[in-house]
């Protein structure tokens, strides 16, 4: 893999190399990025799409490079601004919350980036508060600034770096920046780790989203009793301020009840029309999207002869600081009118639709086909994508249509395990969704599995309603044979896969669960899939664009669906074997990969021999691999 990286790099050609779990990936690429910029000195950026990634990155595998083979090799890690504390803003909103300052203080004398990860004091919210952002920095005035700064000294260690790791939101967010306004370093080459995530993050780039929920907050931070800015600011302002700018003060608070208030009403009439989790298309002059606008310009502009009046009035710095902090917010509601205003204009790119959840109502426009957007920076730098999962059945075709990427260089490796021996994998018959009795027999199979296998056990779904229904229907059963089930959504993520290190459990999951699980040993010695992972075609986003892949003459379900399903499957069976020494089984409980046409070109795609049988035979095989 090395060699392919340096050729793909010292020959500036784009490459896609699908490289399995297990044979030392990030050694490669690293290796060979750091061969070429010391022979080019050219800068290399790696991206990653998880911060669990990045952090591996630069905390473990290239500390560990420099040390035993590259002594001058010079590296850094480069997030989003938000990501960085600022200790201007910090000092200013903590000074009365002793602990808090204690343990943040400890923490920022010994943390070596600043960076929100790092850290597990502060709440999302919290951090919001005190993170770095541009509308606030007061640059070279900041006391901070020259030797303190976390994110100034992240750019000069990246402008002075060979290696960059940082994100792939990030990347692609810089690359649609105009010049003099980037944030990463000049650089023409990358190499994309995690690869297959970079279509969805370019869907959610070009787009955007409106949550009434952020709305509420951000609205809450301003007029919350006693403690929103607003209510600050007025206290502060008694001795400086007139009956004037009280008044302008109070149009502004008006507006932002105005806005509160219509947004509740907004949550409660779809609370009463639509299904929970539901998502439906929208037509672009949406009302209450119009109306959301007119609010949100309606705070903007009566925030403007507040900011001005506050710089008459006042040079307090602790005033200034809340003005800061007004500036901040009033330019995130800026962000939503931009949003919005898209959902103004018809464009057959972007298709819009609303979602609603338990805690809020999501208006979203997403691009249908994100080629086009991608195609320049394929065309401008040099790209090397890698993954454990880009090549959808025998070829790479469906990536390199996803996101614009012509005449690559293609590189398959082939994995480093015994999959036939490390792995059993099993197709249970008659188990199908388009089953009436497939909820019963998901769960009596379910259960017998769990009987058998010795170690812990990861179920996935692709539904959360089935998920939990099943857990429900389930979990005293299980619990009383001596289990220990476990559910997404209960608790953190981190926590989930705690307990899972620690005891033999049973971890029901969906969506992102599907990835990025990392138990080895016994500790997860089986994985059930429950539900081949299609999209679903009642999303908008999806139906828009299956009817894309149709309109340019491409089968949207050999074309799209099913290589995107197939990708996915690929990421949930690999959760099982992590490294040459784990061992287990794999249980589908669909049994359409036998009785669909594609089923043949699903199970080819796996390095395992998949056995079709009944559910008895299948608890008797299992018992058998683990005596």
């Amino acid at each position: 893999m090395a060699h392919a990286v340096a050729d793909a790099l010292f020959n500036k050609k784009n490459c896609l190399i699908d490289a399995p779990t297990g044979i030392g990936k990030t050694a490669a690429y690293l290796i060979a990025a750091i061969i070429f910029s010391n022979k080019r000195h050219e800068k290399v950026v790696i991206s990653t799409n998880t911060i669990n990634l990045q952090e591996q990155l630069f905390k473990s595998e290239l500390p560990m490079l420099k040390k035993v083979l590259f002594k001058d090799l010079r590296f850094s890690v480069f997030m989003g601004r938000n990501r960085y504390i600022c200790l201007n803003k910090f000092y200013k909103i903590f000074p009365g919350n002793v602990k808090i300052v204690e343990k943040m203080e400890h923490w920022i004398k010994n943390t070596k980036t600043g960076i929100k990860s790092d850290q597990t004091i502060l709440t999302d919210s919290s951090w919001d508060d005190i993170a770095s952002d541009s509308d606030t920095c007061i640059g070279k005035k900041c006391k901070f600034f020259q030797s303190d700064c976390f994110y100034y000294k992240a750019k000069r260690f990246a402008l002075n770096s060979d290696i960059i790791v940082t994100n792939h939101h990030l990347l692609i967010s810089d690359f649609l920046l105009p010049e003099g306004r980037k944030i990463l370093p000049e650089h023409l080459f990358i190499v994309w780790d995690e690869a297959h995530h970079i279509s969805d993050v370019a869907t959610n780039q070009f787009g955007g989203s409106v949550s009434t929920a952020k709305i509420a907050l951000m609205i809450n931070k301003l007029i919350r009793k006693n403690s929103g800015i607003l209510h600050l600011l007025r206290y502060k302002m008694a001795m400086h301020a007139d009956d004037q700018f009280y008044d302008l003060l109070n149009c502004l608070i008006s507006a932002l009840k105005q806005l509160k208030k219509r947004v509740k009403l907004i949550e409660v009439s779809h609370k009463m029309m639509m299904l929970h989790n539901e998502i439906i298309q929208i037509d672009n002059d949406n009302r209450e999207t119009d109306e959301i606008k007119e609010a949100v310009e309606k705070i903007i502009a009566a925030a403007k002869p507040v900011i001005k009046a506050i710089d008459e009035f006042s040079d307090d710095d602790s005033i200034l600081f809340e003005k800061m902090r007004i500036i901040t917010l009033i330019e995130k509601f800026a962000d939503i009118k931009n949003i919005l205003k898209k959902f103004q204009f018809k464009d057959e790119r972007f298709v819009c639709c609303i979602k609603h959840s338990a805690k809020a109502v999501t208006f979203q426009i997403s691009p249908i086909d994100v080629s086009d957007f991608l195609h320049p920076l394929f065309a401008e730098k040099t790209n090397i994508l890698t993954s454990a999962t880009l090549k959808a059945g025998q070829d790479f075709s469906f990536i390199k249509q996803n996101i614009g990427l012509e005449n690559p260089e293609e590189t398959e490796l082939k994995s480093e395990f015994d999959w036939n021996n490390q792995v059993k994998a099993f197709m249970v018959e008659g188990i199908s969704p388009l089953d009436k009795e497939y909820s019963v027999k998901l769960e009596d199979a379910i259960i017998k599995i769990a009987a058998a296998v010795k170690g812990g056990i990861l179920i996935l779904f692709t539904s959360h309603a089935q998920m939990n229904k099943t857990y429900d229907e389930i979990w005293p059963i299980l619990e009383k044979a001596g289990k220990n089930p476990i559910i997404q959504g209960t608790m953190p993520r981190y926590k989930l896969f705690e307990i899972m290190r620690k005891t033999e459990s049973i971890l029901f999951g969906t969506s992102s669960f599907w990835e990025g699980v990392d138990i080895p040993g016994d500790n997860l010695s089986a994985v059930i899939i429950t539900h081949l992972p299609f999209q679903s075609n009642r999303d908008p986003v999806i139906n828009a664009k299956m009817k894309y892949y149709e309109t340019i003459g491409l089968n949207s379900f050999t074309k799209f669906l099913l290589p995107d399903m197939m990708l996915k499957l690929r990421q949930g069976v690999g959760r099982l074997v992590r490294k040459r020494t784990d061992r287990g089984v794999i249980v589908f409980l669909d049994y359409r990969m036998k009785t669909k046409s594609y089923g043949k070109t699903v199970s080819s795609s796996f390095q395992f021999d998949v056995k079709d049988l009944s559910i008895d035979k299948t608890i008797d095989e299992i018992k058998e691999f683990y005596e």
